[in-house]
């Protein structure tokens, strides 16, 4: 909302930004989805990574 708000003062980091969104109505169900979902791509790119065929011609 600092942004918004032309408030640099008003303006938190990252930590700030998670906590306003857990205080939010299902928020910590947002920030457990999200979390679960930066695992999932992680696993993901791992397995593109593992079974990646590179052509060396």
């Amino acid at each position: 909302m600092a942004a918004y708000q032309s408030e640099p003062k008003e303006t938190r980091g990252l930590g700030g930004a998670l906590e306003t969104l857990q205080q939010q109505p299902l928020g910590s169900y947002m920030l457990g989805a999200m979390a679960a979902g930066l695992v999932l791509y992680g696993a993901f790119m791992f397995l593109v990574a593992r079974y990646r065929y590179i052509d060396s011609s």
